[in-house]
C-alpha cells in the first residue's frame, strides 16, 4: 500500500487494500446492531469511523491541514512517536513483571520537531498508559475478505489509553502497537473521525498529550474526550453483547445456557443505558 504523501495523493485516492472508497464510507457508518449488517459487520464500529456525511476524502484533508499545514509535522513522524511510546511501555511491563492490564507511567521527552510550537516546554512529559484487552476482535476500516494474502487484513483485541498527568488530557490507541490506529495514520493519516467517537486520535489533542501544550484544544474537545471512559465501556458492553447473541442462537433458548446468556444480555443492555446517561 502507498502512503499518503501530499494533498494530491489525498485526492488521487480511490482504492485502499483494493476496497473502493464507497465501501469504506459506508463500513465507517456507525453501527447500532451488528446482525443488520451480515457481511460487513466484522469491519464496522458501534462509534463509527466518519462525521456524519463526511466522505473519507474530507476527513483527510481537514487532519493534512491541521497537522502539516498548521503544525508542520508528519503524520509517519507521529505514527512512529506513538510506537516509540507504547515499546518503552511493553518494556517496563516486563522489566518490571507487571500485570498486562496494569498502568505504565513513563517520562517522555518531546522531540525537537514538536518543541517547535510556540509555548512548548522542553522539560520532560509525564504520562501514564493503561492497556485494555477485550473478548470480541475490531477487525480493521480496511479489511479486505477477498484478499488471501494483505498486510491491512488486521484485527485486534487491545487499545491503549495514554494520558498527560499534567493536563489530564488523553488519547486511545485502538490496536496497540500494529495493526489499528497507529497504520492508519502512518499510511493514510486517517486519525478517524466522528462527533464524540471516543477512537479519534484528534491531532490538537494528541500533540497536547506529547506535549503538555493545551493552548489549541478547544472546550468542546475536552467535553468530548472527558466522556472517553463511559465511552470506551459502552463499547465493551456491545462486543460482549455481540459475542452473546453468536452463542445464544447456536443454544436451544429453554435451556439452562439459553437462559443464563438472555439474563446477561438482559443485564448487559441495562448497563449499556446507564452508560450512555453518563455520556448525556
Amino acid at each position: 500500500a502507498e502512503r499518503i504523501g501530499s494533498e494530491d495523493d489525498i485526492l488521487r485516492l480511490d482504492l485502499i487494500n483494493d476496497l473502493p472508497l464507497a465501501r469504506i464510507e459506508a463500513r465507517a457508518c456507525k453501527i447500532d446492531d451488528n446482525t443488520k449488517d451480515k457481511d460487513e459487520w466484522r469491519y464496522r464500529s458501534f462509534d463509527g469511523f466518519l462525521d456524519e456525511g463526511e466522505t473519507f476524502i474530507q476527513r483527510l484533508q481537514k487532519d493534512w491541514h491541521t497537522v502539516v499545514q498548521s503544525f508542520h509535522v508528519a503524520h509517519t513522524f507521529l505514527a512512529d512517536l506513538l510506537v516509540c511510546i507504547l515499546e518503552d511501555v511493553e518494556q517496563r511491563r516486563r522489566d518490571e513483571q507487571r500485570g498486562p492490564m496494569s498502568s505504565i507511567k513513563v517520562k517522555f521527552h518531546p522531540p525537537e520537531m514538536l518543541l517547535r510550537i510556540k509555548g512548548t516546554a522542553s522539560a520532560p512529559v509525564h504520562l501514564e498508559v493503561s492497556r485494555q484487552t477485550y473478548a470480541g476482535s475490531q477487525y480493521s476500516l480496511f479489511f479486505n475478505p477477498d484478499i488471501d494474502e494483505s498486510s491491512m487484513n488486521t484485527s485486534w483485541q487491545e487499545d491503549y489509553t495514554i494520558t498527560n498527568m499534567h493536563n489530564q488530557l488523553q488519547i486511545k490507541i485502538a490496536g496497540g502497537l500494529r495493526g489499528g490506529i497507529i497504520d492508519y495514520i502512518r499510511m493514510y493519516g486517517f486519525y478517524e473521525g466522528g462527533d464524540g467517537n471516543p477512537y479519534r486520535v484528534d491531532p490538537v489533542l494528541l500533540l497536547a498529550v506529547l506535549t503538555g501544550y493545551d493552548q489549541y484544544v478547544d472546550e468542546d474537545t475536552i467535553r468530548v474526550y472527558g466522556a472517553r471512559e463511559e465511552a470506551r465501556l459502552l463499547r465493551q458492553i456491545h462486543l460482549e453483547i455481540q459475542e452473546l447473541k453468536i452463542r445464544q442462537a447456536q443454544v436451544q433458548s429453554d435451556s439452562e445456557e439459553g437462559e443464563w446468556l438472555q439474563q446477561r444480555i438482559s443485564t448487559l443492555l441495562a448497563e449499556a443505558e446507564t452508560a450512555r446517561a453518563d455520556i448525556g
